[in-house]
């Protein structure tokens, strides 16, 4: 018995003593709130690094230097000192911290680190400029998370950087959250885990971080917490910045970052201004190709969706200026539509792609004829750009290969290949929305349903 007792001693001693030696480790660790990489306006020669920290820490320090195997990392480093700001919204106070390298050489790899400011630090991450020339690269694009941001989501974004290693950033269209509130964006941040830190985000509003700030429906504003938690280039003009417009070039690509909540129910003057804002921020002639993002859909296809308001006028600018994909969310559904071309043609409407990668699922409302759709299925997808080419793919949660095609282009011409697998299109309806309906309202979705997609499968 007095064996036990002393073998007993010994083992919770050494555990003990294990235990302290690991926390003398990460006494010196830090760990920031939502950090992430932004993308900024000149990619291939700055980044910025944001953070949040809780009131007592009000410094903000990080370092980098040149991607190394060596060790000797903090002794051939540079400091940068961050611009630190405390800041409360709707009664809850933090610190906002954000960094800015600059001189960065083009298509290098960096590792950096962000602390307190006394002696404690984050591990070192890496991270990758742009290059200055139209060398080839690849994006990913995520729809909705809304709901499931815990549960169902990190499967999502997990397997879209196994699918997509390489990937140099991450779009995603919106509705992050369900009801803007601050614990689910950090929710969104603590699955996102390293990936956010390591390749830049951006991220357009959706309506759901519209928070409610009175009694009406429409007493809503775009929460204020936003600002501090996605960076874009804030090149907007006026009374747009800060509001979720703003455009980048990327290698020879135009990404324009189109606020579509404000734009369809904003105040009038913030309309035109935005309207006027997204005639120049298209005009990119030089560009190899444009890419929008935005949260509503050009097509809705959710059921009891109805199109915006100025969306037929969103229709005719993507039109004139020559855009080739509009990436979308709000109807949790996927959706493409870009139907292939008869060789190289002058005048090509935009790809149009709606997507989810949430737990949320809706029902379809079978008035749009789409080239591939799928039901009650989470998605990211992968776009990459090489020369004249844009090849879009589209994954299930599982990784599988779903949907893809390729935009061409030649001498101011372009043509659409449909290069979508030869495998049975997703639709089940999602059970989960039964019980938004009454019974014979879900039985004439279901008959609505059985008919719409016994046509698309006669489609030859």
């Amino acid at each position: 018995m007095k064996r036990i007792k002393i073998i007993t001693v010994l083992t919770f001693s050494l555990l003990f003593s294990c235990t302290r030696g690991f926390s003398a480790e990460s006494d010196d660790q830090f760990i920031p709130i939502n950090m992430s990489l932004e993308m900024s306006e000149h990619p291939s020669t700055e980044q910025a690094i944001r953070w949040k920290t809780n009131s007592d820490i009000k410094v903000g320090v990080a370092q980098f230097l040149l991607d190394t195997p060596s060790p000797d990392l903090k002794q051939n480093c540079k400091e940068v000192h961050a611009t630190s700001k405390s800041v409360t919204i709707y009664d809850t106070a933090f610190v906002y911290h954000r960094v800015v390298f600059t001189g960065l050489i083009p298509a290098t790899e960096y590792l950096y680190r962000v602390g307190d400011g006394n002696g404690k630090w984050t591990e070192w991450i890496q991270f990758k400029t742009a290059s200055d020339i139209s060398n080839p690269f690849s994006f990913l694009f995520f729809g909705d998370v809304q709901t499931g941001i815990l549960t169902h989501y990190p499967r999502v974004i997990r397997q879209a950087v196994l699918t997509a290693p390489d990937a140099s950033f991450l779009l995603f269209a919106g509705d992050i959250g369900n009801r803007a509130y601050m614990s689910e964006f950090q929710d969104f941040f603590n699955t996102s885990g390293w990936i956010l830190k390591q390749k830049p985000v951006v991220a357009v509003p959706g309506n759901h971080e519209y928070r409610h700030v009175g009694p009406g429906e429409d007493d809503r504003e775009l929460t204020r917490e936003w600002n501090y938690m996605f960076g874009i280039p804030n090149n907007a003009e006026a009374n747009l910045r800060d509001r979720g417009c703003g455009y980048f070039d990327y290698q020879g690509v135009r990404f324009v970052l189109n606020n579509s909540r404000d734009l369809d129910d904003g105040e009038d003057t913030l309309v035109a201004d935005q309207m006027a804002w997204l005639e120049k921020a298209l005009n990119a002639p030089d560009s190899k190709f444009i890419v929008v993002l935005q949260h509503y859909p050009i097509f809705p296809m959710g059921e009891g969706r109805e199109k915006k308001s100025k969306h037929n006028v969103l229709e005719e600018l993507y039109m004139k200026h020559g855009v080739d994909l509009v990436l979308t969310g709000h109807d949790h559904i996927y959706s493409r539509i870009a139907p292939r071309t008869k060789g190289f043609q002058k005048s090509v409407p935009p790809a149009y792609v709606l997507s989810m990668a949430g737990e949320k699922m809706y029902v379809p409302n079978f008035n749009v004829n789409v080239e591939r759709m799928a039901l009650n299925t989470q998605m990211f997808q992968e776009i990459s750009i090489e020369g004249n080419s844009l090849n879009f793919k589209a994954y299930d949660a599982t990784g599988e290969y779903y949907d893809g095609f390729v935009i061409e282009k030649k001498s101011g011409k372009k043509r659409i290949l449909d290069t979508k697998p030869p495998t049975s299109e997703f639709s089940e309806l999602p059970l989960s929305r039964k019980s938004k309906y009454k019974d014979a309202q879900w039985q004439q979705i279901v008959e609505k349903h059985k008919q719409y997609f016994l046509n698309r499968n006669k489609k030859p």
